[in-house]
């Protein structure tokens, strides 16, 4: 809260009194007027032209002003035009004194931003309650606004130190507000970015798919998260962004507010992955024998196309996640292995008795060869499992 603001609220919640400017070109008037608002406890600063009024309106702004229309030389509305066009005094409340309630007087005074009329002679117990009313709404109206600019700073200071940087566009997917933090991700100033439409932004042609789908989102007005986009505007550049529908009171449709950082390393990393998992992969299924890979409950992380011919499944029976014994069992009970049904669960179970250090198992096959099964237990648990198959003369000593 302002120390204007905190000195003229009381402890309670109740507004203290405030500094009056009263204006009139009779000093009877002006005297009265002034006894009047000081025996309430009310600061008055007594002025008897309108020069001198906006002298000290300007000097010292008021909380108030009583100001009489007709005044010889500039006159009460020239008076108010002039504080209107002053940032320090167009918000103080005028309130207009006259000797005539003047229809044409009451709307010019309106127009000009007057917020109440009262006649004289004065009626003490009306002018006092005029006066009460609209010095209260004053301090309520700055005190508002001062909550105001305190929860934008805030969410400004925010916005500056956050690691991502903040977003707003209009109905028409034009971009109205950028944190300054997107200066040091993509090296735009933040004023170059407002204007632009987020879709323009987007490189579309890169993926158009994606584009595609992002774009209807928008057109149904539905939150989105983690879209991830190659950029049109900073080449070679990849934004993630997350955003969320505003909508007004009534339901009508405002625009997005939103979140997006740069993730361009990321996407980078994630490719260079990708293509190291792909090699890799293709290397696996050019080996003669089959690769499993399980956690270390194990289940099946894993495999190559080689290790599904040599159980007797077929590729894609059995995915990630499946507990490697349920493969044993499946290539039991498909007749790959000589073992009868009473002893599939112990054919399973010695399995789980095996040495944790490279261990050789071999399981005679019915087409008359043998499996050689090499299994190895990493330091965090996972366990790595070689297949192959060879003919009787198979060394098993081992």
């Amino acid at each position: 809260m302002s120390d204007r603001i905190a000195d003229q609220w009381g402890e309670n919640g109740v507004t203290a009194k405030g500094t009056i400017l009263a204006v009139d070109d009779t000093a009877d008037a002006l005297m009265f007027l002034s006894e009047l608002l000081e025996a309430e406890g009310y600061d008055v600063r007594a002025t008897i032209n309108g020069d001198l009024a906006v002298r000290s309106a300007i000097g010292n702004p008021p909380d108030l002003i009583l100001l009489d229309i007709h005044m010889p030389g500039m006159d009460g509305f020239e008076v108010c035009r002039r504080l209107r066009a002053h940032a320090g005094t167009r918000d103080v409340p005028v309130i207009f004194v006259s000797a005539h309630a003047e229809t044409d007087k009451l709307l010019e005074g309106f127009a000009l931003g007057a917020v109440d009329f009262v006649t004289k002679p004065y009626r003490r117990e009306e002018l006092l309650v005029r006066v009460r009313t609209h010095l209260e709404i004053h301090r309520l109206r700055h005190h508002l606004e001062d909550l105001v600019a305190e929860r934008q700073q805030r969410f400004q200071d925010f916005a500056e130190v956050a690691a991502d940087w903040f977003w707003e566009s209009d109905a028409d997917d034009v971009l109205r507000w950028v944190s300054r933090r997107i200066g040091g991700d993509v090296g735009c100033e933040f004023s170059e970015a407002i204007g632009m439409r987020r879709m323009d932004v987007i490189d579309a042609a890169r993926d158009p798919e994606n584009a595609a789908l992002h774009n209807e989102t928008l057109a149904r007005h539905q939150p989105f998260r983690d879209f991830v986009y190659a950029s049109s505007v900073w080449p070679g550049r990849f934004i993630r962004t997350s955003g969320k529908p505003l909508f007004s009171r009534t339901g009508e449709f405002l625009g997005y507010r939103g979140v997006a950082c740069d993730v361009t390393e990321q996407v980078a990393g994630e490719q260079v992955a990708a293509r190291a998992l792909s090699s890799f992969w293709t290397l696996l299924d050019s080996l003669p024998f089959g690769v499993t890979l399980s956690d270390g409950d194990d289940y099946l992380l894993a495999a190559n196309d080689r290790v599904w011919s040599l159980m007797g499944c077929v590729d894609g029976t059995f995915t990630t996640g499946t507990p490697f014994d349920q493969i044993l069992r499946a290539a039991a009970e498909g007749g790959v292995f000589p073992a009868a049904a009473g002893r599939i669960e112990a054919w399973v179970a010695g399995w789980d008795r095996c040495p944790e250090t490279c261990p050789r198992r071999l399981e005679p096959l019915n087409d008359g060869t043998t499996l050689c099964v090499v299994q190895v237990r990493s330091v965090d648990g996972g366990i790595f499992r070689q297949f192959g198959g060879w003919g009787d003369d198979v060394v098993t000593s081992a």
